[in-house]
């Protein structure tokens, strides 16, 4: 895997972008939500001996936001995120 690490004041000027529109707010709650899930699904496959098996798009509305998703998924389809439910 790879990591990236950012400067404080680089975070906080991505975070300041993103959250200047709805887009870019939309933008980053996907970020940090597929980041989330696909962290999870890590930590998961750890625990198992089944594999990753990609994603699958879902649209999630919540208010007046939309959120366009990658869930990841396994083999076996017996991942499913905690943070979906």
């Amino acid at each position: 895997d790879r990591i990236m690490e950012l400067a404080r004041e680089q975070i906080s000027e991505f975070i300041l972008k993103a959250t200047s529109s709805s887009d870019g707010f939309n933008q980053l709650i996907e970020i940090i939500l597929n980041s989330l899930m696909h962290h999870e699904r890590r930590m998961f496959l750890d625990e198992t001996s089944d594999s990753g098996n990609g994603f699958r798009p879902r649209h999630f509305c919540y208010g007046h936001y939309e959120f366009h998703l990658k869930v990841p998924r396994t083999r076996q389809g017996s991942f499913y995120p905690v943070l979906l439910e």
